[in-house]
């Protein structure tokens, strides 16, 4: 029989009376005694086989019903009879509710269900016969009056006709039965008598030549035992079963076996061993071709519910069928394919204690047809969880049959197991598990089945036998291990490099320190040439957790007994020597983690990935381990001792120092150092500075090469670093330098120094440059030390929890247990009584104060403490379920009132009012607490500091964590006075006219220290301190090194200020991303209590603050919608599913507003100030059109940011200056930047400013809301808008950004007066030599310049001295004053006004983690670009075309061809937006269709029509390419501006 081809329906084939009629035909032939008999089959010839597989083409659910049998009988019949009784399979999924649903043995109106399966419950253990949902009211009350009158009365008559045997009287009978049984349920049917019945039943099915009445039976039998699953028992004690499967092997009429398969699926449920005892699965896969797919969909559900614990002494029965199970595999329907593979998911899981069926089982081909399976089609048939299962199965026949361990390895599992490892997103997935909830971890089944094939050494006596028998396959054919190796080996080492969690990270080691055991050394060679298995092994030396020590340091000894040659030289180089003394080290300093080990570590490892010994049976192998001479397990130790004796045997100091000795690099960097620092003493010469660090970057770049290790131990980071900061990264005396200006100048001369450098190329003819090879350097190093641990969750559950602090109400996540106890030494506070409070783990230290102070200051009258009446939240009921909202404004409004609860007792000491204020101090473990982070994160961050992954599960929640309290010492005003002096004078007292103390990392180099919670002694400090300082030079470098020429023009070393331009190529922003940080970020976020910044730890927050840098572009997107908005994406398109995120918007609720499209403004104002605060998803409908939804929205928001660039309205540089007008939109080729305006002006050629002013509030709500909400607009904003809106400081510079021919002119201008200046320092006094100055050959004052803006003749830029003109004398003050009114003062009120309306949506702040070119990104999308192939892959075509119609080829060729904007019009077109959304053409959501568009009359006089909310194209399958292109034209260009039906 051939696949491919749909089965036509076999109801043409078969006689007249075989075909289908209605119930009431079937009544009228009953009536007259007429009945016919069916003719029979001939399987033998051809006519049935009328098609290919049945399963190949997908059936559509909607319509059709679980019988397709063709009797007259199995015909659907009218509303009059009950429909046909079926449950459905977990797997399926509910039909379409447009068809009558089919009875589920309740009523007739039951939940719609898809008759594809039957099993209730494929998937579970437990048939409850419970299971099935109660009818509706309706259905209920119609079947408990026909009952109450008839039934028993009818069951009676109907039996009584069937004991009678007249095929008339019975053929009404049983269709009366059938009828009857549709309508019962588990409790009604009691008035069945099934004893009685059921011998009926199967003596009728066992007629011969009366084919209506067998028929007949048969679905009375499967009506009965849907009905009452019980009655199953009785069908098999009376033989239905064998006569059911000689009916299916005869198959002589295709309806009576379709009827029979459905019976056996329904008898199988409850009664499976006598199924298959009875060859049930041989019969129902004997002829399962000639069915349509829904009958075989039931077919193999009966299958699957007889292999659910298949007795031992049938396995002969399941052998004999299991090869015929495995070619199903190969079928193409999906539900189909996933009861198949339950099957024999289920058939191992009866089988996996006897490695002989186990063998079996692999012999009957089930290895090669499910490895095939997982690895070409299976994420497209299978769910998930029977995807992983399958992957399971594998690991189960591997750890017990040896034929599968040699077949997959054969099969080059390798290959596709490293496909689907490399498939699995760490960031996304990989999250502490505890090992119940790991079953379902897509790595965690792949590190299982690999775990298998490359075993560890034998352990037990229990399974060495089976163990060395998997080693002898090994060592027997080492080209399987090769080839393995090789596909395994690098995704692994990937794995723990990238930060993967504990256990993924220990099964991935594990597996490594395997495959060296059993690797030759030449195999080693091969598997290692491309690989830095040192600098590995030494960061995995650098973890705390001894697992995955242990698995080091059996990997070092392994290579050193393999190849000590080959890798003493490099462990010494890479660090894994130093590692291991360091781990030595500990042992003197503490014994920590010998009683871990000793004492059995908390969180043992070892069964991660082996769960075949029970829990109990259990112990931690690591339990006084150590290694003897052969590499084995004996005698007791630590993991300490291991080490120690590794260290003896193949480190030596001779043999150390014997390594060392070969290499200078050390040398050469301890030089480099010394250089460095013997500047910090010298005046700032630029020349000999530069001469400096281009000796240090010839010492790092050229000659041998540095490793990692090298790099960092050498000191040359922290060197760098004080070399940068003149000294004042190593200084213990900040005060004094700081204050001083001359310390600013050198800093800065250092800077600039250091930026020249580097831009430099490190060799002639390459692209890499010095700053490049030095970042690339420093993300090697950083992600070599585990300094930023991933705290995650374990047994979270969403429920009400019990909140003491800082207020009484109930939260959705749990609570920290504190108990706050006084310091001794202090006095003037009382003990706190109140015991263990319930602290919200989002409280700050401030709130906790504000609780506590009133209970425990102590009174003038003696007593103790404050009533506890008198605390904040002794107001509020602790079994409130009030919001966090409504907690704090309750809180506030409480906290003012506070004072007044003390009935007017007067305090001597301490009087507490509304105007006093807690001045707690609180300390853990004597550590004192930040008052900028919560008591959480300080308790994760005591965590953290004992071991780096921190898994918060119950016992976390659980214990009481005890926190001392004393009062604060009080710091008298004139040292907070005296303490402010110390911030530095701003060095734009100098000539540089960019104002650097403003620039974050500049104030870094000043103070020689940045915000974080490292200790600056850690090695991640060093590299973060020198990779912010990098960034920062990166960004500004044109800043830099444009007053770099112009201090070499004031010099004299430039003749010319038009030689201030600069060119060079600035590094690319991914350079900057650290992988590692990254993902880590990604795995903290999806932690369940990551609800805000307050549940992350301290480095998230810090690290996101100082060095944003550091993460890629989208996992500060997630950031910054977790933290700001609560959750991590904008929104849910509307036919969008496949969102999985449990903190996923779609249940956000929307808001509609109606807009008017003639008036935007009014519309958009009047929505902004409803809408803007809330928190809802706002759509936009217009006025007097029937379109909603996504489309009108999107649509909306690029309508209204085009009205805000129109000319006329004086929001933008180049309007109302009666110039730069195109089309009515102020034309700005490099973005938008506000007009400046007067103070003094409010009215300028009909405009006032109060209405820019509003303009630009209504604008910043737009933005705020366009983002929140995910939208794209149409607006093109300066960069240098971007940069002021977020708080920077504007300089001379920026104006380049945006009016790059005034910018450059002031620039050349500044240079003027600086070397005016310079001459006149040097010229002592002597005017002459200054008047010469000229500007490209003319004098300033000939160039006609007044005290005016330039370009805005209204804006005068002082009162004292406009009619005067500009000379070289006031030209300073000039450029001052056209730089202020540019930059600051003239658009100040713009600006202000844009962030009070932005404010409105959400803080402006949140933003300061993008750049200015990812802001205008995240808000306005990206340019419309596509090739041809981009096309082809992310555009659908369904619905009448495919990618190979005629009409498709002709689109792809036209939207090729169009310009640019065109394209953008067709895109606004069909999405209603003329951009597309970050990520271009395939981040379109939902994906671009076409489909085809069908026509009465003319097809090319038709116009394609769009659905905008789902990015649907009608086209029309015009005749040729240029009447495509012509009437696409002409719908995109006339087709804007409305939404209708179409």
């Amino acid at each position: 029989m051939e696949r491919g081809r749909k089965r036509s329906d076999a109801s043409g084939n078969l006689p007249a009376d075989k075909r289908p009629c209605s119930s009431s035909e079937f009544r009228t032939t009953i009536a007259t005694n007429n009945s016919t008999s069916s003719t029979p089959i001939d399987t033998s010839t051809s006519s049935l086989n009328t098609s290919t597989s049945p399963i190949d083409t997908p059936m559509d659910t909607s319509t059709p019903p679980l019988n397709t049998s063709t009797s007259p009988i199995d015909t659907p019949m009218d509303t009059s009879t009950p429909p046909l009784n079926t449950s459905t399979s977990p797997i399926d999924t509910p039909m379409d509710t447009s068809t009558p649903p089919l009875n589920t043995s309740t009523s007739l109106i039951d939940t719609p269900m898809d008759p594809v399966y039957s099993s209730d419950e494929l998937d579970s253990d437990n048939n409850s016969e419970g299971s099935h949902e109660s009818p509706s009211h309706s259905s209920q009350q119609a079947y408990s009056e026909w009952s109450d009158n008839s039934v028993h009365g009818d069951f009676n008559k109907i039996l009584e006709a069937l004991e009678k045997n007249e095929p008339a009287e019975v053929s009404v009978a049983l269709f009366q039965l059938c009828e009857a049984l549709s309508f019962c349920n588990e409790t009604s049917v009691g008035y069945v008598p099934v004893e009685k019945l059921v011998p009926l039943l199967v003596n009728i099915t066992g007629w011969e030549g009366r084919p209506d009445e067998m028929l007949l039976a048969v679905r009375a039998i499967t009506y009965l035992c849907d009905a009452m699953p019980r009655s199953a028992e009785s069908v098999v004690r009376h033989g239905a079963v064998p006569l059911l499967c000689a009916k299916l092997l005869s198959i002589e009429y295709l309806d009576l076996a379709e009827q029979c398969l459905q019976a056996l699926e329904k008898i199988s449920k409850r009664q499976p061993v006598p199924c298959v005892q009875a060859g049930s699965i041989s019969a129902v896969l004997a002829y399962l071709d000639f069915f349509s797919t829904n009958i075989q969909r039931t077919a193999v559900s009966a299958v699957a519910n007889m292999c659910k614990r298949v007795p031992l002494d049938c396995s002969s029965v399941i052998m004999e069928s299991l090869p015929q199970l495995c070619n199903l595999l190969q079928y193409s329907d999906a539900k189909f394919v996933e009861t198949v593979a339950t099957c024999l998911i289920r058939i191992v899981d009866s089988y996996c204690s006897s490695s002989q069926l186990l063998d079996d089982i692999c012999r009957c081909g089930t290895v090669e047809r499910t490895v095939h399976l997982i690895s070409v089609d299976g994420r497209s048939l299978l769910s998930h969880t029977t995807y992983m299962n399958m992957i399971g199965l594998l690991t189960k026949l591997a750890s017990g049959s040896l034929v599968a361990v040699k077949s997959l390895l054969e099969l080059n599992v390798g290959s596709t197991l490293k496909a689907i490892f490399m498939d699995f997103d760490l960031p996304q997935s990989s999250q502490y598990f505890h090992m119940d909830d790991l079953r379902f971890n897509q790595a965690y089944e792949v590190l299982k089945l690999v775990n298998q094939l490359i075993p560890s050494a034998a352990k037990d006596l229990a399974n060495t036998q089976f163990i060395l028998a998997k080693e002898k396959i090994l060592t027997d054919q080492p080209s399987l291990l090769c080839q393995f190796s090789k596909d395994i080996l690098p995704v692994f080492i990937k794995a723990v490099n990238s930060g993967s969690n504990l256990y993924v990270s220990y099964g991935c080691v594990s597996v490594v320190s395997n495959i060296f055991y059993f690797s030759t050394p030449e195999m080693l060679v091969d598997l290692l040439h491309d690989i830095n298995i040192s600098s590995f092994l030494a960061n995995l030396l650098a973890k705390k957790d001894h697992h995955i020590l242990f698995s080091a340091l059996r990997a070092v000894e392994i290579l050193m007994q393999k190849l000590p040659d080959s890798f003493l030289s490099s462990f010494i180089k890479e660090g894994v020597v130093y590692a291991i003394d360091a781990l030595l080290m500990q042992e003197t300093c503490q014994n920590s983690g010998n009683q871990a080990v000793n004492g059995g570590a908390s969180r043992c490892l070892c069964y991660t990935f082996d769960m075949s010994r029970p829990a109990q049976t259990r112990s931690c192998h690591l339990r006084g381990i150590n290694m003897d001479e052969n590499g084995s397990e004996s005698g007791n130790g630590t993991i300490f001792a291991f080490a120690r004796r590794l260290k003896g045997k193949y480190f030596t100091q001779e043999a150390v120092n014997s390594e060392i000795g070969l290499s200078e690099i050390s040398h050469k960097l301890k030089t480099c150092c010394q250089l460095l620092n013997d500047t910090i003493d010298t005046p700032p010469n630029e020349q000999y500075l530069s001469t400096v660090l281009g000796e240090v970057m010839r010492e790092l770049c050229g000659g041998e090469t540095m490793t990692t290790f090298e790099f960092v131990e050498s000191g040359i980071i922290k060197s760098l670093a004080n070399f940068l900061t003149n000294g004042m990264y190593l200084s213990k005396d900040t005060v004094c330098n700081l204050e001083s200006h001359d310390h600013c100048i050198s800093v800065l001369k250092r800077l600039k120094a250091f930026a020249h450098l580097c831009f430099n190329r490190l060799h002639m003819g390459s692209d890499e440059t010095f700053m490049i090879f030095l970042i690339r350097k420093l993300q090697s190093a950083l992600s070599s030390f585990d300094s930023f641990p991933v705290v995650l969750s374990h047994g979270f559950r969403h429920r009400a929890f019990r909140v003491e602090v800082p207020v009484r109400h109930t939260a959705t996540h749990p609570c920290v247990k504190v108990s706050f106890v006084r310091e001794n030494d202090e006095t003037g506070l009382s003990e706190f009584d109140g015991g263990v409070l319930y602290v919200e783990s989002t409280s700050s230290l401030a709130e906790i104060g504000k609780y506590l102070w009133p209970k425990i200051c102590k009174k003038e009258c003696g007593e103790d403490k404050l009533s506890g009446e008198a605390s904040i939240a002794g107001t509020i009921d602790a079994s409130s379920s009030c919001s966090s909202e409504e907690v704090t404004s309750h809180q506030r409004q409480q906290s003012t009132s506070s004072g007044d609860s003390l009935g007017g007792e007067q305090m001597e000491n301490t009087i507490i009012n509304e105007h006093t204020e807690p001045n707690l101090v609180f300390n853990l473990k004597g550590k004192e607490l930040s008052s900028s982070v919560t008591l959480y994160q300080s308790l994760l961050d005591d965590q953290t500091s004992l071991e780096p992954d921190v898994i918060n599960g119950p016992k976390f929640w659980n214990e009481v964590h005890t926190v001392t309290y004393r009062k604060a010492i009080d710091h008298p005003k004139e040292h907070i006075q005296q303490a402010q002096s110390t911030i530095p004078s701003s060095p734009s007292k100098n000539s540089t006219p960019v104002m650097w103390h403003s620039v974050p990392f500049f104030s870094s180099l000043l103070e020689g220290n940045f915000p974080c919670n490292l200790p600056k002694s850690s090695p991640s400090f060093d590299i973060l301190f020198i990779l912010r300082t990098l960034e920062g030079i990166n960004r500004f470098s044109s800043f830099l090194l444009s007053e770099d020429k112009i201090y070499s023009f004031t010099e004299g070393r430039k003749d010319e200020p038009d030689s201030l331009k600069t060119s060079f190529s600035t590094v690319l922003q991914e350079e900057f991303i650290s992988h590692k940080l990254t993902e880590k970020l990604e795995q903290q976020i999806r932690d369940p209590l990551a609800l805000n910044p307050s549940g992350l730890p301290l480095w998230c927050k810090q690290l996101m603050e100082m060095s944003p840098f550091l993460f890629s572009f989208d996992a500060r997107k997630k950031y910054f919608r977790l933290t700001t908005f609560g959750h991590l994406m904008p929104h849910t398109s509307s036919n969008d599913s496949n969102d999985s995120s449990p903190r996923s918007p779609s249940g956000r609720s929307r808001e509609k507003f109606k807009v008017d499209r003639q008036n935007l403004f009014e519309s958009a104002s009047k929505m902004m100030e409803l809408k803007a605060r809330n928190k809802a998803l706002l759509e936009v409908e217009y006025m007097e059109e029937v379109g909603t939804g996504l489309g009108p929205t999107i649509e909306f928001y690029t309508s209204i940011s085009h009205e805000f660039q129109k000319v006329g309205l004086g929001l933008w540089r180049g309007d109302l200056c009666g110039s730069n007008e195109y089309q009515g939109f102020v034309d700005a080729p490099l973005g938008l930047f506000p007009r400046p305006w007067s103070a003094v002006v409010e009215n300028l050629h009909g405009v006032n400013f109060h209405d820019v002013h509003m303009k630009f509030v209504l604008l910043g709500q737009v933005v705020g809301k366009a983002i929140k909400d995910g939208r794209i607009i149409d607006i093109s904003l300066s960069r240098a808008f971007y940069r002021a809106i977020l708080g920077q400081e504007l300089s001379i510079y920026d104006i380049l950004s945006f009016d790059p021919e005034l910018g450059r002119t002031l620039l050349e201008f500044q240079a003027l007066v600086e070397k005016r200046e310079s001459l006149q320092s040097n010229s002592s006094g002597n005017h002459e030599s200054t008047s010469n100055l000229d500007y490209h050959g003319t004098k300033i004052e000939d160039l006609g310049l007044d005290f005016s803006l330039p370009g805005y003749a209204e804006y005068l830029l002082s009162d004292q001295n406009n009619s005067e003109p500009v000379n070289i004398d006031n030209l300073k003050d000039y450029i001052k004053m056209v730089v202020e009114a540019t930059i600051r003062a003239g658009i100040c009120r713009q600006l202000e006004a844009f962030k009070s309306g932005f404010n409105q949506v959400f803080p402006l702040s949140a933003l300061k983690v993008f750049t200015e070119d990812e802001l205008d990104i995240m808000l306005c999308g990206e340019n419309v670009t596509w090739s041809f192939t981009e096309l082809v892959d992310n555009i659908k075509f369904d619905h009448g075309y495919t990618p190979n119609s005629p009409p498709v080829i002709n689109l792809l060729e036209i939207l090729q061809e169009l310009e640019s904007t065109q394209r953008r019009a067709f895109l606004q077109f069909v999405t209603g937006s003329p951009r597309l959304p970050p990520g271009g053409l395939a981040s379109l959501n939902p994906k671009l269709t076409v489909v085809r568009k069908h026509s009465a009359t003319d097809t090319d006089a038709e116009l394609p029509s769009v659905m905008t909310c789902v990015n649907y194209l009608k086209l029309p399958p015009y005749s040729t390419k240029e009447k495509m292109r012509q009437r696409l034209l002409y719908a995109i260009t006339e087709g804007q501006g409305s939404f209708d039906l179409s």
